[in-house]
């Protein structure tokens, strides 16, 4: 299978509940053209916001992304928690469709009622695997993005991770 070429930007804590499959459907406000596999990228930037409303509605994810014992953390060697994975690859997800979001939306996409956007698309996201390493990436804002120049580096990291594990 080809590597992807292609990457998702999803701040923390969202992009390690969709690695860990709890997390089925991203909201955005753009339409995502591509269809087929992408890198998962968790940007830098940690919402505070965001951690709040998770920990208000879903306790049980909060947990599950902030703790210590979580089995998030426990992926990686050397991995304790999200500064960790900050400004990082994590993962590769499938991007199934895009389409209108709708209310019926909102449980998979952990979001409140009456969505965040004026006119928001639903990316279906699927089969999530996770990279052997975090992988330090760029990331950008767009639906999705092109790696491009990054696409070597992240690749390499990703083959010589695999083969120190296998040593």
């Amino acid at each position: 299978m080809p590597l992807p070429e292609r990457a998702i930007s999803i701040r923390f804590p969202w992009c390690a509940l969709i690695l860990g499959e709890q997390k089925g459907v991203e909201v955005r406000g753009r339409l995502a053209h591509h269809r087929g596999p992408l890198v998962l990228h968790c940007p830098r930037g940690v919402s505070p916001e965001h951690l709040g409303r998770l920990r208000a509605t879903r306790p049980d994810l909060w947990r599950w992304v902030t703790s210590p014992r979580s089995p998030l953390w426990h992926h990686w060697p050397g991995v304790t928690g999200p500064e960790d994975i900050l400004g990082r690859a994590i993962g590769v997800v499938d991007l199934l469709d895009c389409r209108p979001a709708t209310e019926g939306d909102t449980e998979a996409a952990l979001v409140r009622p009456g969505l965040v956007y004026p006119s928001p698309w639903a990316l279906v996201l699927a089969h999530p695997r996770w990279l052997p390493v975090p992988v330090p990436l760029r990331g950008q804002v767009f639906a999705t993005w092109q790696l491009g120049d990054q696409a070597a580096g992240l690749w390499s990291a990703v083959r010589q991770a695999r083969a120190d594990r296998a040593a």
